[in-house]
């Protein structure tokens, strides 16, 4: 058996890096394991799904690592929306805040793979929630992103930078709030957390 040692899903180094400052960005689709809830990240609801998440997409690694595919499992992503009638997540209640946690995946990747993996994993005893885990292609297209670097809830100074950058280029924003998570918040000083913030725009 031939395994093939490089990445099969080598990430666009444009999408995944950003700088300090502002910058547009086009964004080509992309194939992601996904899971959607609602509530705070400090909420069992938030938790839980990271948890079957993560669980699915190892399985689903170490399956094609067998048949010697080998990849790393990408950094963890979530684009948040507020319900209706709610503008800024500071002042929205909890209960309004929807997410689809994300791990972008190799294209190879098809309902079957899922739908087998998962069925092994309930097999095995794992919380039902896996079966939440679906497959979906996002296309964000035009995009300005920025690197916040500091906790998640001083988020603010970084998204008002971003948005003088956008009335001056003429943007406006037409998509989800997306974040990419590059360092881990349970190892990593809250001042040290580094993550993309990514807005579509037109």
């Amino acid at each position: 058996m031939t395994t093939e040692h490089a990445d099969i899903f080598a990430l666009p180094e444009d999408e995944y890096a950003a700088t300090d400052t502002p910058a547009v960005v086009d964004i080509d689709s992309g194939w992601f394991l996904a899971i959607d809830g609602q509530g705070h990240p400090d909420d069992s609801e938030f938790k839980d799904c990271l948890a079957a998440l993560y669980a699915v997409a190892e399985a689903l690694r170490q399956d094609n690592a067998q048949a010697g595919r080998v990849y790393e499992l990408a950094s963890l992503e979530a684009m948040w929306h507020l319900d209706p009638g709610y503008t800024d997540f500071d002042t929205a209640p909890r209960s309004a805040w929807n997410w689809t946690l994300c791990l972008r995946t190799p294209d190879i990747i098809g309902e079957n793979d899922l739908d087998r993996i998962v069925e092994k994993l309930l097999a095995e005893g794992r919380p039902r929630i896996v079966s939440r885990v679906g497959l979906a292609g996002f296309e964000e297209g035009r995009c300005v992103q920025m690197l916040h670097t500091g906790p998640y809830d001083q988020e603010a100074a970084t998204l008002a930078v971003m948005h003088a950058f956008m009335e001056q280029q003429g943007l406006t924003v037409v998509g989800r709030h997306h974040e990419i998570y590059l360092t881990d918040p349970a190892t990593t000083p809250p001042e040290e957390l580094k993550t993309i913030i990514r807005l579509p725009v037109i």
